[in-house]
């Protein structure tokens, strides 16, 4: 049962507080003196309960939901259950939402206050059945409330929020936002993927704001969040109560905190439920008197001969002689009954063509009499292999060598049908070989590794004796998916491999396949015109044509000239193809593209923005709106980019507005077209206006300037950190009342620097990024002037009042004492 409010709880604070009343009687009696009740009451908290559920305000398990109330178990915020379904979870129930309108609301009970204790911590469980791009700021929401004070109109900053967002580039990444005026924002480091459960957790206190996922942190502020932001709209799961950010998925486990846990309490509420399956995990970092701790279970392995304690992908690993070192890890029940299974590790050999066993449980013919469990190694052809014997055996061999010198992440699974291997994140699968399906038959011995106690016993005798290190070894209960592996690796890959594919991709029909190289990491490589991929060879469509006809084989593009068809080849923006983010921008004469609906031409080795060009990149131009023109060489508009700058946090990934002012126009504006080139690393979270495309890591946006109405400052809110800024860009078209269209091409920027006190006033005293305007501190003006204190100071009046309510409590706190003593 998950409720915490039990009888058991209950009976443990009465008993504490009985004592309490004993101590604290001794202590009048004069045994420790006056000092000593004031460190019992500050250390006992007047009868409260140490647990670890310590500062818990809210807790939906959605194991006993009635009706269309989902009970808190933890406080007085039971949840009202919109539309979601009850489904199986990952511990009993949880509920599941359809991506359009399911939520529940919880209220805003003052618990649910994080500006009261300024401390905060969310957890939840959730499933996303789909991480399809949306456009900005849509995201999907898993849990959150929205803030009082506004940054400017009817727009509201979040108190706190864990949702899915997307960047630019149309990443799906698990974020935590947390605000008090100026907004912290975490993000996941890798995608998200479906189909697969993630713990996520949100805290936040004066010493950073940290997001942990899956029991790990992954992402944490350089700074403190203090004065956060008090909510204004009620506590919702699974949909925003200011915007429409519905998630599609299942939500499991929602808690809330006014405290900030620490890892270790996060790690052991992440174990309680294990969702993911992890039944023992090795990582070698805590070795002590040659026991390597199993940190998922009690399957603690005995190490044997003297591998020495390296440096790994993570803290400590250990580097295996090929002689005589191993861990036997024991046979204990939770390594046994498997239907499914996966083994993961990451390894550095030191040699090649030997056989070197990573970790196995198995029991050979040739020892034992009978064929049972699973083993997975590297084997004297260099390929990694896993098999396991369930009715027959089975097993596979990777498609590619296993590098040698580097870490090298390895992972075998079987779903209950099928062996599958990975090298570092991707799937390296050869043939099915042998016969076997269903449970994986229990071997009777003990799970090793480094090590193969039945290889020197068969038929060709063979030293499977690991040569080299492993770390970070993890058996799950289950086949982990392709993105779940991918995920893992990523939390521990060399930094070289930053920036290594996942998949191939096409250019024109050039096939750019995904390979590994020698350093272990996975680059595309151009294996040039290969048939049957990329649409080549191009098919030649059939004649006759009419001029002016297009057609699309695959990605080449076709013209109609003369009655006859013209190959243009690979088009950018025609027959699905893209330009790639991250591929050289360096065009040659003549060479076309688009990027959103924007129409660009080479000129000079540079692309040139010709603006909207009816037919052109998907435009087309409105019923009842003039039909464009040709940008007018001898007109432009100038638009001022405004960036603010924190120079207190230079390297911090940080919230910032991005304003566009329209000025020198002798003609009467109707509509923009601004297109926001963002370098990786910038995301939006508020958009200029309505989205009308977003391809390539551009943004463009439609803005409505009708009867000078729009002239006004247009504010567009990003993330980034101070170099990210530098490199964002803005271009586009204003279109005239007659339909004429004057490229924007001259960008004027501004730049305001914040982070320094400036003057004015007297008595107020402002710490960055605030500055002093009249008697308050408030952020500048590119902020809105959002400020941190009232007009008035208090007046001597209110501080003694103060005082004399400070002297009024402690009288009530002795009499209370007293009290205790009579008794």
């Amino acid at each position: 049962m998950k409720n915490t409010k039990t009888n058991a709880a209950t009976a443990r604070t009465a008993a504490k507080n009985g004592q309490i009343k004993e101590e604290i009687k001794n202590l009048i009696l004069g045994k420790l003196g006056v000092i000593g009740i004031i460190g019992l009451l500050f250390m006992a908290g007047i009868g409260t309960v140490i647990a670890a559920d310590e500062g818990l305000v809210a807790y939906l398990s959605f194991d006993d939901i009635s009706g269309n109330t989902a009970p808190d178990s933890a406080g007085n915020n039971d949840g009202t259950i919109y539309g979601a379904k009850v489904v199986n979870g990952v511990s009993g129930k949880a509920l599941k939402f359809d991506g359009t309108n399911d939520y529940i609301d919880c209220g805003n009970d003052a618990s649910l206050d994080p500006s009261i204790t300024d401390e905060i911590t969310v957890e939840a469980w959730v499933k996303f059945d789909s991480v399809a791009l949306r456009p900005p700021p849509q995201g999907q929401t898993i849990v959150g409330r929205w803030g009082k004070a506004p940054y400017s109109g009817a727009y509201y900053p979040v108190a706190y929020i864990l949702y899915l967002s997307y960047s630019t580039h149309g990443t799906a990444l698990i974020r935590w936002n947390i605000n008090n005026k100026v907004a912290t924002i975490l993000d996941s480091p890798s995608a998200a993927v479906s189909n697969r459960w993630y713990y996520v957790v949100g805290v936040a206190d004066s010493n950073s704001a940290r997001l942990y996922i899956d029991g790990s942190l992954v992402a944490t502020s350089s700074g403190g969040v203090s004065s956060i932001n008090s909510p204004k709209d009620n506590l919702r799961v699974g949909y925003e109560d200011s915007g429409p950010s519905p998630l599609n998925g299942t939500i499991d486990e929602v808690k809330i905190y006014n405290r900030a846990l620490t890892a270790d309490e996060i790690k052991v509420n992440y174990n309680k439920i294990k969702g993911n399956g992890l039944v023992a995990y090795w990582s070698f970092d805590d070795i002590s008197r040659n026991i390597a701790p199993d940190e998922a279970g009690n399957n603690d392995g005995i190490i044997h001969g003297n591998p020495n304690e390296v440096n790994g992908t993570s803290g400590k690993a250990l580097e295996f002689d090929g002689v005589d070192d191993y861990v036997d890890c024991g046979n204990g029940a939770s390594l046994n009954n498997f239907n499914q299974i996966t083994v993961e590790a990451w390894i550095k050999l030191s040699d090649t063509n030997s056989r070197d066993m990573i970790a196995e449980k198995h029991t050979s013919w040739w020892v034992d009499g009978t064929t049972a469990g699973w083993w997975f190694a590297r084997e004297t052809d260099n390929k990694l292999t896993f098999l396991v014997v369930s009715s027959n055996e089975r097993y596979t061999h990777s498609t590619i060598n296993v590098p040698t010198g580097s870490f090298v992440h390895v992972v075998g699974t079987y779903d209950g049908t099928n062996t599958k291997v990975y090298i570092n994140g991707v799937d390296n699968t050869g043939s099915q070989q042998g016969t076997g399906s269903g449970s994986i038959k229990n071997s009777g011995n003990s799970v090793v590794v480094g090590n193969c106690r039945w290889c020197n016993a068969i038929s060709v005798p063979m030293d499977a004796h690991f040569n080299g290190t492993i770390d970070e070894v993890k058996i799950y209960n289950r086949a982990l998916t392709e993105g779940e592996i991918k995920t893992e690796y990523e939390k521990h890959k060399p930094s070289s491999c930053t920036n290594q594919c996942s998949e191939p991709y096409c250019v024109g029909y050039d096939w750019y396949d995904c390979v590994m190289q020698s350093d272990g990491c996975y680059d595309n490589i151009n294996k040039g015109e290969i048939e049957g991929k990329c649409g080549y060879p191009p098919e030649e469509p059939e004649l006759p044509c009419t001029s002016g006809e297009t057609r699309c084989i695959g990605l080449t593009y076709f013209e109609c000239q003369n009655n006859n068809w013209q190959n243009r080849g690979v088009v950018d923006g025609k027959c699905g193809y893209v330009h790639i983010p991250g591929q050289s921008e360096v065009c040659s004469a003549g060479e076309t593209k688009c990027v959103g609906i924007t129409y660009f031409e080479c000129e000079n080795g540079n692309w040139q923005n010709r603006g909207l060009v009816d037919g052109k990149c998907g435009y087309t131009h409105e019923s009842g709106d003039p039909k464009p023109l040709p940008p007018e060489e001898d007109v432009s508009v100038d638009v001022t980019m405004h960036l603010t700058f924190d120079r207190t946090k230079p390297k911090v990934d940080e919230g910032f507005e991005l304003r566009a002012n329209f000025v020198n126009m002798d003609f009467k504006p109707r509509k923009a077209y601004i297109t926001v080139f963002l370098p990786s690393g910038v995301d939006i979270l508020e958009g200029f206006g309505k989205v009308k495309s977003m391809v390539g890591g551009a943004a463009t946006y439609e803005l409505n300037l009708d009867s000078n109405a729009g002239l006004g400052s247009h504010t567009m809110r990003l993330k980034a950190n101070e170099e990210g800024k530098k490199e964002v860009r803005l271009y586009g078209i204003v279109i005239d009342e007659n339909g004429g269209q004057h490229a924007i091409q001259q960008k004027s920027e501004t730049v305001t620097v914040v982070g320094e006190t400036q003057g004015g006033g007297t008595g107020i005293t402002c710490d960055p990024p605030y500055i002093q305007v009249g008697n308050e501190c408030c952020v500048d003006a590119n902020y809105n002037k959002i400020c941190d204190r009232d007009d008035e100071t208090p007046d001597e009046g209110t501080n003694w009042l103060l005082y004399v309510i400070a002297g009024i409590g402690a009288l009530i706190v002795i009499l209370l004492i007293a009290v205790l003593v009579k008794r």
